[in-house]
């Protein structure tokens, strides 16, 4: 359960960049489906070119996004998240101390050293 809230205008602001990437990539896309390009490579070559043309034109927008989330984990921070990281991990300790030959096989497929060849 949250206690805390975000900063007002944080999911706005993610979603109205998320949008604007979203829009230049089917920009640039559909330039390179109208100049010919078709299939995977226009898709690997829109997801590049959007990515150049987002990095300019965006900046601005994703510069205040950045703002926003750095803000939230600051306030984060303060209420205390280390302390209780802190105490997960202590908790968890004992647990790790406890293994002598290492972590248990999860896989099953376990092997005890040599070169093991079928």
């Amino acid at each position: 359960m949250r206690t805390g809230r975000r900063p007002p205008g944080t999911i706005r602001a993610v979603a109205v960049y998320s949008a604007a990437r979203l829009l230049v990539y089917v920009a640039v896309a559909a330039a390179l489906y109208l100049a010919g390009l078709r299939g995977v490579l226009l898709v690997l070559v829109a997801l590049l070119g959007s990515g150049l043309v987002s990095f300019v034109l965006l900046a601005p927008q994703r510069a205040a996004v950045a703002v926003l989330l750095e803000r939230g984990a600051r306030r984060r921070t303060r209420r205390g998240r280390p302390e209780r990281i802190a105490a997960s991990a202590d908790a968890e300790d004992p647990c790790l101390d406890s293994w002598t030959d290492g972590p248990p096989d999860v896989t099953g497929t376990k092997r005890t050293g040599g070169n093991h060849s079928d």
